[in-house]
């Protein structure tokens, strides 16, 4: 071992051992390389499936949207029926005996997918709300507005039928499809 012999392998800086310095960038660079192609891979796949959770999530509200503004316009429709149809009688109590169905609409309030839903989906079944509550009040009231409460809220109904809903149900549809297209079974 005069020659160095066993500590010849910790002298790197020597000619002899240039190897070892390429080896060791070559496995620096591979492992750069790597974990950037892993994290590059990771990131587009929690995206990808934080995009289809959210259009899942999207797709599930409009549709309980839907179902519930279907709901609170049959029963609209019901209650004018009361007063145009000449069974005013039957329209009696408190505002709060014809309350609207809401569950869905409060929980939208806390919902990141609310937002995405078309402004005018959004105005539209807002003014719904507020308006049909105005007008209860006024059919409860027992007073010369009662009938034009009613005949009013019966033309807001058919508004949102003819504007509202439809557009409710195209967004619910592209929802859908895209879902579908990805492979996600919507019932």
């Amino acid at each position: 071992m005069a020659d160095g012999g066993f500590w010849q392998l910790f002298r790197v800086r020597e000619r002899d051992n240039l190897e070892f310095w390429v080896s060791h960038f070559i496995v620096l660079a591979s492992t750069v390389v790597g974990v950037y192609l892993a994290a590059s891979a990771g990131f587009d796949t929690a995206v990808a499936f934080e995009k289809l959770q959210s259009d899942k999530q999207g797709f599930y509200m409009r549709r309980a949207l839907a179902d519930e503004l279907a709901d609170n316009l049959k029963e609209a429709e019901k209650w004018t029926g009361y007063f145009i149809e000449g069974d005013a009688w039957r329209f009696e109590g408190r505002v709060e005996d014809y309350p609207l169905q809401t569950y869905v609409w409060d929980a939208m309030k806390v919902n990141d997918a609310t937002l995405q839903l078309p402004p005018k989906v959004l105005t539209g079944i807002r003014r719904f709300y507020r308006m049909t509550n105005l007008r209860v009040r006024d059919m409860v009231s027992r007073t010369g507005a009662s009938r034009s409460a009613a005949e009013e809220l019966r033309k807001d109904v058919k508004r949102m039928r003819a504007d509202v809903v439809p557009l409710l149900a195209k967004d619910t549809k592209d929802f859908a499809s895209r879902l579908t297209t990805r492979g996600i079974n919507v019932d």
